[in-house]
């Protein structure tokens, strides 16, 4: 289901609706997982979430929202979650600014 809250979010993203991306974003990573059949595909999905909005967030420039994402997305990080190499990560600088 939480597959489902990021691909309207990456769409959403995509035709320039960033706000009501990052609810849907928020709405799709706040889901209950419990009693799924699938939970993994669930916890993916969610960490998927999470770090879809904190790149939005980043272009944004809202990166204490992002850095907070990012955080959220690391510690509900399973064991079993592919490394994601897809994109470079955000430049010292961006990181930095954040704090």
């Amino acid at each position: 289901m939480e597959k489902a809250y990021v691909n309207l979010g990456a769409a959403l993203i995509s035709v320039g609706r960033g706000t009501e991306a990052a609810a849907v974003l928020r709405a799709g990573a706040s889901l209950d997982g419990s009693g799924l059949k699938d939970k993994r595909a669930h916890e993916a999905a969610r960490v998927q979430a999470l770090l879809q909005l904190g790149a939005l967030y980043a272009d944004q420039g809202r990166l204490q929202r992002a850095l907070s994402a990012y955080r959220e997305a690391l510690r509900s990080l399973p064991d079993h979650y592919p490394p994601q190499v897809s994109s470079p990560p955000l430049p010292l600088h961006y990181v930095t600014k954040a704090k």
